[in-house]
């Protein structure tokens, strides 16, 4: 039997069978043939490797028969077998790899250096993840190459019950940033994960909770933009959020909600007293000028009705409206909502002498002709040069 043949990807007969659970196949060409129990394809996986990645319990004891198998062996980023159950989640296949703690590395690093540990948090499994702390305990708060920590792995899935084992132990770091500065509370925000951030919110501090990533933003950006209502509401009702802080570009969470379309968001920051209504970025942009110019008529609405300067000005001199007009000349109840407002300035000029007139007669006369929005402008005052 030619078993050892090796096809373009320098994968064995053998590997195969390990790969798609095929025992007695797997078993057959084992048992008649002179095959290597450790060859590796072009990415160095092995049998071993193939088979613990889906879970293929006997197979795996079959392989760990062989006497000459190498269980440590790594593929070319790292990953040993091991990596690959616990990424999976396996609990009853580390079991089986545990049979043979004498010769086994519990604390491989790949390339990434993720743990072991780090991979069954991310993986979401309780029972496995248990199973491996109480033989790496000292890898509690062990980082990998992106500075994140096995807790961080499980906020990100949202996984409740393995993060609140992780808490129960003294000498955790809850609040261990990563390269991006964001914490597992950063990335349980994001997630959408409401009820994990109710569980990191009794642990955290208004300083921790008002605390910046790498980017200039805090969770109630995260859960702002993302439209995560119960989330927002929780973090704002939690007091002493700065709701006007601003991230490196200078948007504020109401700004990149206006942009992106979160009107529930909107609606619940709006309720904030004191809220400021026209903070403006970098580059002298409001929340209105940005719901206009992405057409958001029900956002630009409720801004209005609070009272947002209608006539602010960005850095090149561009009004809420001159946005909307260039940016979204087909949002025409938008645009009329925002030349209905009382003292309007719809004959202001832009730094380069645009006005909103100015902008729609461009539209009207390109392909894309349409002199609605022209009339629509004049019939609020607007006049030409």
């Amino acid at each position: 039997m030619e078993a050892n043949l090796k096809d373009r990807y320098s994968r064995t007969p053998l590997s195969y069978a390990a790969e798609n659970g095929h025992t007695e196949v797997f078993d057959l060409i084992l048992r008649n043939s002179n095959t290597s129990i450790n060859s590796q394809d072009y990415m160095g996986l092995s049998a071993l490797s193939y088979a613990a990645g889906g879970g293929h319990k006997e197979i795996v004891r079959m392989i760990l028969a062989c006497s000459d198998v190498d269980i440590n062996s790594q593929n070319d980023y790292g990953w040993s077998a091991l990596s690959y159950a616990a990424s999976g989640g396996y609990t009853d296949l580390f079991e089986i790899f545990l049979m043979h703690h004498n010769i086994i590395d519990l604390n491989p690093k790949d390339k990434d250096s993720r743990s072991l540990l780090s991979r069954a948090a991310e993986a979401g499994n309780i029972d496995l993840f248990k199973l491996l702390f109480r033989q790496l305990p000292f890898e509690i708060n062990s980082k990998d190459a992106h500075g994140r920590t096995p807790l961080l792995y499980a906020a990100m899935g949202g996984y409740i019950d393995l993060c609140e084992f992780l808490l129960g132990h003294p000498h955790l770091e809850l609040h261990s940033k990563d390269l991006t500065g964001q914490t597992p509370l950063f990335y349980a925000a994001e997630g959408g994960h409401t009820d994990l951030c109710k569980v990191f919110v009794k642990h955290c501090t208004d300083i921790e909770l008002n605390y910046k990533d790498k980017y200039g933003q805090t969770i109630l950006f995260h859960a702002a933009v993302w439209g995560h209502t119960a989330l927002c509401n929780l973090i704002l009702k939690h007091g002493n959020i700065d709701v006007d802080c601003k991230n490196n570009l200078g948007r504020t969470p109401l700004s990149l909600a206006a942009q992106y379309g979160k009107t529930d968001s909107i609606m619940l920051l709006l309720e904030v007293s004191g809220i400021d209504l026209d903070s403006k970025d970098r580059h002298g942009r409001t929340s209105l000028s940005y719901a206009a110019s992405e057409g958001r008529e029900m956002i630009t609405r409720l801004l209005l009705d609070r009272n947002a300067d209608v006539n602010s000005k960005n850095n090149d001199g561009r009004t809420p409206l001159i946005h909307a007009v260039r940016s979204s000349p087909l949002k025409r109840r938008t645009i009329e909502l925002l030349v209905s407002q009382k003292g309007i300035e719809v004959n202001w000029k832009a730094n380069d002498r645009s006005s909103a007139l100015s902008c729609a007669l461009k539209y009207t006369n390109s392909k894309y002709a349409d002199s609605r929005m022209e009339k629509l402008l004049r019939r609020y005052g607007a006049v030409g040069d």
